[in-house]
């Protein structure tokens, strides 16, 4: 692959590695906000002296979990890009200076 092509292989990689940055923190967002009303909410059925549901609260552990492998799954693909961006660079400097080192 020359130059230009890694070129454009990094620039992709980064534009993806972006878009899953974006979908991290739009995420990590909406969980703090729904964590907020959860112990809005749960603070107002102990102040009203209501029992709280329990198949209720297991769902909902239950969807907090799959949230949170989703946001690990995320930053995973996140650090693959990272490295993937890494070992692009790395490849485009040696693709240059080999130009230079073998050029009659």
């Amino acid at each position: 692959m020359d130059g230009d092509g890694i070129g454009l292989v990094l620039a992709r990689a980064s534009e993806l590695q972006s878009k899953i940055t974006n979908c991290i923190h739009r995420a990590s967002n909406l969980r703090t906000e729904e964590n907020k009303e959860r112990e809005q909410e749960r603070e107002g059925e102990d102040n009203e002296g209501r029992s709280q549901d329990k198949v209720g609260e297991a769902a909902k552990e239950v969807e907090e979990e799959e949230e949170e492998e989703e946001a690990e799954r995320l930053l995973n693909i996140r650090d693959a890009f990272e490295s993937l961006e890494a070992q692009l660079s790395s490849l485009q400097v040696s693709s240059g200076s080999s130009v230079f080192l073998f050029s009659p």
